[in-house]
């Protein structure tokens, strides 16, 4: 998508392809594994660094990943990643990403 700097108009050309994104919500975790996972969020600077989630991700989470065809993933520019800590030091952690084409 590109937008014109002198109306504002935005225009999206479509070249056929397919793109991947979606949202991970990881369950609440002690303060250790937080703070490992605030710190490699940012330690990607947002849609900059590119990952590749574990192989045994699925079967560890109980949940199936999508189809990617490069297998590489980062974050959704312009979308926030979030984060809570409990006054237990629970840590919930969700954040956006996308296929790194």
């Amino acid at each position: 998508m590109s937008v014109s700097p002198f109306n504002g108009a935005q225009q999206t050309q479509d070249w056929g392809g397919r793109h991947m994104s979606f949202t991970v919500s990881l369950p609440p975790m002690n303060s250790t594994n937080g703070l490992a996972w605030v710190n490699a969020l940012l330690a990607l600077v947002g849609p900059l660094g590119v990952f590749q989630f574990p192989s045994g991700w699925a079967s560890f989470t109980g949940w199936t990943l999508p189809y990617t065809a490069s297998g590489y993933w980062r974050l959704t520019p312009g979308q926030p990643t979030d984060w809570s800590v409990s006054e237990a030091n629970i840590y919930g952690l969700s954040f956006q990403i996308e296929e790194a084409l």
